[in-house]
């Protein structure tokens, strides 16, 4: 396959990341469980970081009583980024991160000292899309050859697997140019002729298609990679040799949450969660599309991007075996 190299994170930002925006932080603490719960004899704190995106499963987990039941009593910390909360983790201002894989892989690649301790979610058919407007010339991936493709930020996980999917479809390296539009004006600037493309959420045009000003001209994750990790859940090395157990129950207990949450006949109760989580309501939810949930990790799907990130040379080799513990993979 044919692939372009992307710009690499560098560890060291991400080491002096100072901008963090935490809060309930506390430190880890092992006590006594509830009367009455079906966890073992203690319970064992973990702080973990939260972006409050509407599809971070974690919340309906709390809300069910999953992690108590595993042992885990989960105290949420609000960052502004994957990055951010593992520099807080390299602080010690919390204990395992939620960030996405491109941020994960390339600190792992770049020498910080993490585990992978969970998955959370696997890329879908409806989940991504490159929309044009509805009277482009453009009908296919190769077609984006040389044009100018509206992303939310450069660099990251967004343009590495585009440009992927447009180098697979053409038999030869992307020529596609990229340019930082934030989330809500990019179909809008679609629409409006401003950019020939945009690589969105799903979610995010919804209303557009809707009303008939753009269509799809595929999923550049799904279609390029297949189902792909989402995001990650990482904690330092240290302290994951110090607290195995705990992580294996909050992996477990993930596992559980994502069961609970692919389950349809939980929807309603569980949009109410969310929308309360990423303060937004249940009718603006309604249509927008989700992950397929996972805690302990597909290996299969793993390695497929893992291999998309080397080969464009995103992120450094990577020796997998040291970095995921056998407790994070799926059975």
């Amino acid at each position: 396959m044919f692939r372009r190299a992307s710009p690499v994170f560098v560890a060291s930002a991400l080491l002096a990341t100072s901008a963090l925006a935490l809060t309930a932080c506390s430190s880890a603490s092992t006590t006594p469980a509830a009367s009455g719960s079906a966890s073992a004899a203690t319970s064992t704190t973990l702080r973990i970081s939260t972006l409050g995106l509407c599809d971070e499963s974690i919340s309906w987990g709390i809300s069910q009583g999953i992690f108590a039941d595993h042992g885990i009593d989960v105290q949420l910390t609000t960052v502004q980024s994957g990055a951010a909360g593992i520099a807080a983790i390299q602080s010690g201002d919390i204990d395992v991160a939620y960030a996405n894989p491109l941020t994960s892989l390339q600190a792992i690649g770049e020498g910080v000292p993490l585990k992978i301790v969970s998955g959370t979610g696997l890329s879908t058919p409806e989940s991504n899309e490159v929309v044009v407007a509805t009277g482009s010339t453009f009908q296919k991936a190769e077609d984006l050859q040389g044009q100018t493709i509206a992303l939310n930020a450069l660099g990251g996980l967004a343009q590495i697997v585009t440009e992927n999917w447009i180098a697979d479809a053409a038999g030869t390296d992307s020529t596609a140019e990229f340019v930082a539009i934030p989330f809500a004006d990019q179909v809008t600037s679609v629409v409006g002729g401003s950019v020939p493309a945009a690589e969105v959420a799903a979610s995010q045009a919804v209303s557009a298609h809707t009303d008939g000003t753009v269509r799809s001209l595929g999923n550049p994750f799904y279609d390029g990679i297949g189902e792909i990790p989402t995001a990650f859940y990482v904690a330092s090395s240290d302290f994951e040799s110090k607290n195995a157990a705990a992580l294996q129950s909050f992996a477990e207990a993930m596992t559980e949450v994502a069961a609970s949450a692919n389950d349809t006949a939980n929807d309603a109760a569980r949009d109410q969660v969310r929308a309360d989580a990423c303060k937004s309501t249940v009718d603006a939810l309604k249509d927008a599309a989700e992950p397929k949930y996972e805690g302990q990790l597909n290996m299969t799907d793993f390695t497929s991007l893992l291999d998309v990130l080397t080969a464009s040379e995103a992120v450094a080799s990577i020796d997998v075996d040291s970095v995921v513990p056998g407790y994070a993979r799926a059975s």
